[in-house]
């Protein structure tokens, strides 16, 4: 559709031709941004420490805790459990994600 920026309505047409075009870039910077936040176990590894520790960096203390080999299992079961939330977060957006990339 055209609109007519003549009259005035900036605005609308901002939201009309704008907006849908840009909508896919937004989409996939906004999941890598999430996932690098996400992902981001160095910096939360070094700077939290107790029982304020995000999951991946927790996991990795209580697998490295001692040397058991029973935490094996639970290790993986905990780091199928940090993957699950990225997951259904790509499943969800992933028209989107796809359109944003073939875009540019």
């Amino acid at each position: 559709a055209v609109v007519s920026t003549q009259s005035g309505h900036y605005g609308r047409a901002f939201r009309e031709v704008i907006v849908p075009v840009m909508w896919p870039g937004v989409i996939t910077a906004a999941l890598f941004s999430i996932l690098l936040a996400y992902n981001d176990f160095l910096i939360t590894s070094q700077l939290m420490n107790g029982d304020k520790m995000t999951m991946t960096a927790g996991l990795s203390a209580y697998m490295n805790a001692d040397n058991d080999m029973g935490k094996l299992m639970q290790g993986i079961a905990g780091a199928v459990s940090v993957s699950i939330p990225l997951i259904v977060l790509i499943i969800v957006f992933q028209k989107r994600l796809v359109s944003g990339l073939v875009q540019g």
